[in-house]
């Protein structure tokens, strides 16, 4: 551990308190900000295989205090919101939209499965020829012997466009079940993460969810509070995450002396800082 890079460190969290006794909550943007880094830059840290640099870690603490000035600044010329304000109301054709993307994401799943010509590949639907596929696929990927097709490259932004309107209607409303189907909307990024094995394909997606779906409440006046309960289930969700990466990775390293699962660990946990 650089001492000097722990030390500036401790910038992080001192700057995170403040945005928060200025913005009033965690989900204020520079309170949120300062306290994401002070768990991702806090993390390697403390255990780490990589040394982090103190010029890394003091362009996080600038970045840090930046986004806290720039909130203050901001607050001192907000204008006060009248208390008979509307309240915010679900955007028109909202439910139709999600659709529309999910639809245009399984049109991407389709168009990559309808691609794939990879020599060596097993034919079949069984197991071992499911994995074989994939495994040769993303060495095809790799070695620049196959691409996507352009139109699916395309049409791959509704995969994130789709989880995005996702959070904003679970944001806005309250109950229903087209709250919770809205979540259909990251079937095809999860078959796109498994069938190119790329983990991004579904953590983008998924953060962008999140996001607005957060950014969402807080505008309806409905912040989620974060309880032990919602904790305990937010772990269990990371948990089984990043257990399904690990599959997802052996199956990509499959036959190779890296589809060892002590070797796809210790990669997804470098690969992680």
């Amino acid at each position: 551990m650089n001492f000097l890079t722990a030390a500036i460190y401790l910038l992080l969290p001192v700057i995170a308190v403040m945005a928060r006794r200025l913005g009033g909550s965690w989900y204020a943007p520079a309170a949120f900000f300062a306290a994401f880094w002070s768990v991702f830059a806090g993390l390697p840290l403390i255990a780490g295989p990589i040394v982090v640099a103190p010029a890394g870690m003091l362009f996080l603490a600038a970045a840090c205090a930046a986004v806290m000035f720039g909130a203050w600044i901001a607050q001192r010329r907000r204008v006060a919101i009248p208390a008979d304000a509307p309240q915010l109301q679900e955007p028109p054709f909202l439910g139709w939209l999600i659709a529309a993307c999910t639809v245009l994401g399984f049109v991407v799943v389709v168009l990559i499965l309808a691609s794939i010509q990879v020599p060596g590949a097993r034919q079949g639907l069984s197991p071992g020829a499911i994995i074989s596929t994939i495994h040769q696929l993303a060495i095809a990927r790799n070695g620049g012997t196959w691409q996507e097709p352009a139109v699916a490259r395309v049409l791959t932004a509704a995969t994130f466009l789709g989880p995005m309107l996702s959070g904003v209607m679970i944001g806005i409303r309250r109950s229903g079940s087209r709250r919770w189907l809205s979540l259909a909307a990251l079937l095809p990024s999860l078959a796109i993460t498994v069938i190119l094995t790329t983990k991004s394909s579904l953590l983008i997606p998924l953060a962008l969810g999140v996001s607005s779906y957060l950014a969402t409440s807080v505008a309806a006046g409905g912040a989620p509070a974060l309880t032990w309960r919602r904790a305990l289930v937010l772990v269990g969700l990371l948990a089984a995450l990043a257990a399904a990466f690990i599959g997802i990775q052996m199956v990509r390293y499959a036959g190779w002396q890296q589809g060892r699962i002590l070797s796809v660990v210790q990669l997804l946990w470098l690969d992680s800082f």
